[in-house]
């Protein structure tokens, strides 16, 4: 089964990354695919965020050793003021910018669509 998700909740303020990382490193365990993982609205933080150093390190840790794809939406980043330069998220940190087409070609090729945070 293909998996996508969808993080809502900044690191800060919410468990939904710390819980969308435990979830993604058990569905790879349990022998199903992680499609992508989508950070919109405040999850722009997970991967933008100075003050989300560790939430940072866990996901590109995850992305390095499984090749999942980290899309973070670029207008939910400019919407909080959050710095877009196209060459700082890169495949070389794990993240890609990416606008909300992608998270709909997510949810068109994944079996499940699981969104973290509100």
């Amino acid at each position: 089964m293909k998996i996508a998700l969808l993080v809502l909740g900044a690191p800060e303020s919410s468990l939904a990354s710390r819980t969308a990382l435990r979830f993604a490193r058990a569905v790879l365990a349990s022998g199903h695919s992680l499609h992508s993982v989508f950070f919109y609205a405040d999850g722009v933080y997970c991967a933008l965020s100075p003050a989300a150093s560790d939430s940072i390190d866990s996901w590109q840790k995850l992305s390095a050793d499984t090749s999942v794809n980290l899309s973070v939406c670029v207008g939910a980043s400019e919407r909080r003021g959050l710095p877009i330069k196209q060459d700082i998220p890169s495949s070389t940190n794990g993240f890609t910018v990416s606008g909300l087409g992608s998270l709909a070609h997510a949810a068109i090729e994944a079996d499940r669509l699981l969104t973290f945070g509100s």
